[in-house]
């Protein structure tokens, strides 16, 4: 069906045809719960019931051609209004246009699109199970089970909304596969920045570290508004900060500590450069303070929270909220920063052959000790680390041309050190075998041993070691393609995995058996 321009668009007098938009209804409720949906483009619409079953659990509902009318930039609204059953006889499509809330076998989709020329379009849509319970705030939809912001694209050479506005993104039905280029967790949160330079989070939103979402309470999968251009996503305690494409670092969230690195300590829900002038090539956040990584010859800057001496500046000044240097005269390569504690891989002489683990801050965390250190130290034992991950109170290394391995030392609590030992704080020493990538969280570690299996160690009260887990583990979980990427978090981990397009799995958090979360 076509729904037509009651007029063309008249440009420098000429009568040009308008942008022919093809809408692609599709659902992935079972077609035997499916009771119709009702499209709506501006004030006229068009009912439908079909649903044809299709693979992999998508049914094709069916197609709408629309040819807009009006004025250059005027926005054409879409809604589409899905009737389900959901514990009842599928509701009327009149009652679900009605309705203002997803519920009672309700579900609504909506977007803005922009009136100008270009050639024609096809707009994927899904009436997704997702959303069936999810109600959004004014200005938002759902999009696979979070809230995004409806926003047009500012460039006039779409009609679509684009990616930044969270709006028909990479996680829907029918687009671009979904490709994560990092993954960050703390607390109960996570975040996973997309090649498209948007930033997905779920989980507890203190703080509105996920953004101005309307809630700071548990969200599911969604768009960070207002981040566009990221390529790596570091999450904190109760703020988060993201790389851009350009090598400039935003930050949100929590400001108690400076930790957003604007000169202020004013939290804010909306992304913000932070100070100076530098160039990045990472970012890493701890529970209150951040830092980044500029490219050779590394120079490491961080601001937030010195309580501990994290910044590697005298503790007699708790907090920096500018981006202050904390390497020294060493060369970097990597860094992490943990919850009192900072480390980074690198060396005195820019020669890679003398790399050495520094850690500085908290004792505890830095080097498997008690006090307080405000200078990068050399961590001992740690011979030619390849890498360094950074957990509340412990770290890992791991070695490929020493002693073969990957080590742990700091707070051995839960045994997330050493599961075969009480004893607590631990210096550096070998527990597992060489793995990269390796990732420590609160209560967690976890390693990448080879292919699809990740061996995890430590609490394993809320299933973080997944279904084989004895004690404090170690125990394995092999995932269903290669693993890509590993986070962890409070009391849950989570991997992306590489079957074709990238996918992100979690367990933990009350269940052991990983769960598809992205896309």
């Amino acid at each position: 069906m076509k729904l037509r321009a009651l007029a063309c668009l008249a440009i420098f007098g000429a009568c040009l045809d308008p942008t022919e938009i093809t809408i692609v209804l599709q659902t992935n409720f079972a077609c035997a719960d499916f009771g119709g949906a009702r499209i709506r483009v501006g004030t006229q619409f068009t009912d439908t019931t079909t649903c044809k079953p299709g693979p992999n659990g998508i049914s094709d509902v069916g197609t709408l051609v629309v040819i807009p009318s009006g004025a250059l930039d005027a926005t054409i609204d879409i809604a589409v209004y899905g009737s389900v059953v959901d514990g009842q006889p599928a509701p009327s499509l009149d009652t679900c246009a009605a309705q203002t809330t997803n519920a009672n076998g309700c579900v609504t989709t909506t977007r803005a699109l922009r009136f100008i020329l270009h050639d024609p379009l096809t707009l994927p849509i899904l009436i997704d199970s997702r959303c069936a319970h999810v109600s959004c705030p004014t200005g938002s939809t759902c999009v696979a089970g979070g809230c995004v912001p409806i926003q047009c694209a500012a460039s006039s050479s779409q009609i679509a909304c684009s990616d930044d506005a969270g709006v028909d993104s990479g996680i829907d039905a029918g687009s671009t596969p979904l490709k994560v280029t990092s993954l960050s967790a703390w607390g109960d949160g996570t975040c996973a920045s997309l090649d498209t330079g948007q930033v997905i989070c779920w989980g507890a939103n203190a703080s509105d570290r996920f953004g101005a979402l309307g809630t700071q309470g548990i969200v599911p999968p969604s768009f960070v508004p207002n981040v566009t251009n990221a390529s790596r996503i570091a999450l904190g305690s109760n703020f988060a900060c993201a790389l851009s494409t350009k090598g400039g670092i935003e930050c949100w969230g929590d400001n108690f500590r400076g930790q957003l690195g604007d000169g202020t300590n004013t939290a804010r829900a909306t992304p913000a450069l932070i100070g100076g002038s530098a160039v990045y090539g990472g970012v890493f956040a701890g529970e209150a303070h951040a830092c980044g990584l500029t490219p050779f010859p590394g120079k490491l800057y961080c601001w937030g929270s010195n309580v501990n001496g994290q910044i590697a500046q005298p503790t007699t000044q708790v907090s920096f909220p500018t981006p202050t240097l904390a390497s020294g005269t060493l060369t970097l390569l990597s860094a992490c920063a943990g919850s009192s504690h900072t480390c980074a891989i690198g060396n005195g002489s820019g020669q890679a052959t003398t790399d050495n683990a520094y850690c500085w801050g908290d004792n505890g965390g830095a080097f498997g000790k008690s006090g307080v250190t405000t200078t990068p130290t050399i961590v001992p034992n740690v011979t030619l680390p390849d890498f360094v991950a950074c957990g509340v109170a412990h770290t890992l290394a791991a070695e490929a041309n020493g002693p073969t391995g990957t080590l742990a030392w700091g707070d051995n609590a839960y045994g997330r050190v050493d599961p075969t030992t009480t004893s607590s704080p631990l210096p550096p020493a070998i527990v597992a075998p060489y793995m990269i990538p390796a990732v420590t969280g609160d209560a967690v570690s976890c390693g990448l041993v080879s292919g699809a299996t990740i061996s995890c160690w430590g609490d394993s009260a809320a299933g973080e070691l997944g279904p084989n887990a004895t004690g404090s583990g170690p125990a394995s979980i092999t995932l269903t393609a290669p693993v890509k990427q590993i986070a962890t978090g409070g009391k849950h981990v989570c991997a992306t995995i590489t079957p074709s397009a990238d996918e992100v799995w979690c367990w933990g958090d009350g269940d052991p058996n990983p769960k598809r979360i992205l896309p």
